[in-house]
């Protein structure tokens, strides 16, 4: 076999070998470059989904401190009962209020011959600032949304002051025979979330809302969302 053919196959054989070489190179760096802006795109996706949650809280935090999104006020007296071992009201003792307003709403505003029983499918809170007994608290009810067999009811709570000659109560702030008016220069104390299905009373399956409590569920209705 002539030399210059056996260099031909030699020469064929490097090229090959360089290819080869090269293509691998090359699906490593592709796959680092397409691994690189896959990771780059699922941490912005991450970051994306990070931010948007970030203002969807601190939207319902605005909303929900703020004491005009309420329709319906109930001053309460701490208990010393209420109060742990750190001096300021446990945090299970806000569901008890969240349920106390609730139901006295129910029992008062929407009355019915046969009253609705509603099942709590969901209750939640978050705590701004601390407080407990004597201190009295005031606390304010509206509803987010009516659905076809639920309600999402919405409860602020904010600490009580007494009115002066500087600064004189307002309709929107008294809110008991006693003139006690809503401290809102101590701002929202705690705000929460209360969901209720209403059942049947004996087979406990979902069914529609009564009419009645429609209508006084509607009157609490955030006016920018409102859902009828």
């Amino acid at each position: 076999m002539p030399p210059s053919f056996r260099g031909g196959v030699v020469q064929s054989i490097m090229s090959s070998s360089l290819k080869s070489s090269a293509s691998k190179r090359l699906a490593g760096i592709s796959g680092h470059i397409n691994g690189s802006l896959s990771s780059q795109l699922s941490t912005s996706t991450t970051s994306t989904n990070h931010s948007s949650s970030q203002n969807s809280k601190q939207g319902e935090s605005t909303r929900w401190t703020n004491p005009n999104n309420y329709r319906f006020w109930l001053p309460i007296q701490t208990r010393w009962s209420d109060n742990d071992a750190y001096g300021h009201m446990n945090n299970t003792k806000y569901y008890e209020l969240f349920d106390t307003i609730v139901n006295k709403y129910l029992r008062e505003e929407c009355r019915e011959k046969v009253p609705s029983m509603g099942l709590v499918v969901h209750s939640s809170c978050s705590y701004l600032q601390p407080i407990g007994f004597p201190s009295p608290v005031i606390l304010g009810l509206g509803v987010e949304k009516i659905g076809k067999s639920s309600v999402i009811w919405r409860i602020g709570l904010w600490s009580t002051t007494t009115p002066n000659k500087t600064s004189p109560p307002t309709p929107e702030s008294v809110v008991n025979q006693h003139q006690l008016i809503r401290d809102d220069s101590m701002g929202c104390i705690a705000f929460g979330q209360f969901v209720h299905v209403f059942v049947d009373h004996s087979s406990r399956s979902k069914i529609e809302i009564s009419p009645v409590v429609r209508l006084g569920a509607s009157r609490l209705l955030d006016e920018n969302l409102a859902e009828k």
